[in-house]
């Protein structure tokens, strides 16, 4: 007797299935950045990793859930909820529903503070180092003057950060702090820059 096997083979029943349940393969987180944040909340918050699906991917920080913007399949971007300083893993979904195991860890940090800024003032050469006193500064916490970046910068400790202006035109620009390098403190300073050759005409 010949036997006949009619039933289909493992793959075919699973491609099958697929095409009844629209199959979703799971997603792989592998960096953030930044890696931290402040407790405000609102921080854009980029993530990469695989198989990121628009427009049905989620992040999730803690137990939190925000919909995210898909980059690419390897690259989205979320934005941060507000949570209580913390440590937090941020997970992916393509459904909403099952999420990723990969414990990428979130910092939420205490919001950064801006009290007083000595001097205010400073020639257009730069290399002025500016005493910034405020709060929750961390060892990366650096000043931005304007649209550009401290020359330098000392954390002396949580309250008080040196900061060497760099040279720019004459002018009046805001300062702004930030342990991230991308979410700033909500107060800003003035800084005003004068010309050096100001103060050489004054001298002679």
């Amino acid at each position: 007797m010949v036997r006949i096997s009619l039933e289909p083979p493992l793959t075919t029943l699973l491609t099958f299935a697929c095409a009844l349940v629209s199959c979703v393969e799971d997603p792989n987180v592998t960096a953030l950045w930044p890696s931290s944040a402040p407790e405000l909340g609102d921080a854009v918050i980029t993530v990469t990793g695989s198989l990121f699906l628009a427009p049905t991917t989620w992040c999730k920080f803690g137990t939190v859930s925000v919909q995210a913007t898909v980059q690419s399949s390897s690259v989205l971007r979320c934005v941060a909820p507000a949570a209580a300083p913390s440590d937090v893993a941020v997970e992916i979904s393509n459904n909403a529903v099952d999420y990723t195991n990969n414990n990428v860890r979130f910092t939420y940090n205490p919001a950064v503070d801006f009290h007083l800024m000595v001097p205010s003032s400073g020639p257009n050469v730069g290399g002025t180092v500016v005493t910034v006193t405020g709060s929750e500064y961390l060892s990366n916490a650096t000043c931005k003057f304007g649209t550009l970046w401290a020359m330098s910068q000392t954390v002396v400790s949580s309250s008080v950060i040196e900061c060497t202006t760099p040279a720019q035109a004459t002018s009046v620009v805001s300062v702004e702090i930030t342990n991230n390098a991308q979410d700033f403190t909500l107060l800003t300073r003035r800084f005003v820059y004068y010309s050096t050759n100001f103060i050489v005409s004054m001298c002679t």
